[in-house]
């Protein structure tokens, strides 16, 4: 794979592997998001945004030192993932199957990754009215302040402020727009 430039955030798709359960629960949604507050390490891999599917993960991420700090960062992440997954499951083995990565590039892709992560549950058509609890939606800076979240009696957030210029640019411009979903994804009835 290509090397990763630090100023450049990446979009990246986790799908899980094939019968290893349904990841949107709200015990596996815990596990996840405090993995996130305690295993994540960023100097290596910063947590921007992130929405949890049934079969797949989609998280927006700056990644300082590049490749080696990225690959490095996600083995340490979905092993400590996977342990407390499969103790939910009640099963034993890999749970992370393939990897796409997507850098963005522009501000405007950023913006747009941005609002198709924290909107994926509509897409997925696993959420009802308010934020996606599957997602970083609460804590997002898309909605040009802070958002006020506790989780589990703790105001941490599992996820970090931008740093890259072109996600901090995207939010500036996204603010009018992310707070509806994407046309594509509105439900229709």
């Amino acid at each position: 794979r290509p090397e990763l430039d630090p100023e450049v955030p990446l979009m990246i798709t986790q799908r899980f592997r094939k019968g290893v359960g349904n990841a949107r629960t709200r015990r596996h949604l815990q596990a996840f998001e405090e993995v996130l507050l305690y295993k994540q390490d960023p100097e290596r891999l910063r947590v921007i945004e992130y929405s949890l599917q049934r079969d797949h993960d989609h998280l927006i991420v700056e990644v300082p030192e590049g490749r080696p700090g990225l690959a490095s960062a996600l083995r340490g992440m979905h092993g400590a993932l996977a342990k407390r997954w499969n103790g939910l499951w009640g099963r034993k083995g890999a749970v992370f199957g393939e990897c796409d990565e997507l850098p963005l590039v522009r501000a405007r892709m950023a913006g747009n990754a941005v609002r198709y992560v924290i909107w994926n549950g509509y897409h997925h058509d696993v959420t009802g009215i308010g934020f996606d609890r599957g997602s970083s939606a609460r804590w997002s800076e898309a909605w040009g302040g802070d958002v006020p979240a506790r989780v589990e009696g703790r105001t941490l957030k599992p996820v970090f402020a931008a740093r890259t210029e072109l996600l901090r640019d995207a939010y500036r411009r996204s603010r009018l727009v992310v707070n509806r979903p994407p046309g594509s994804l509105v439900r229709r009835r």
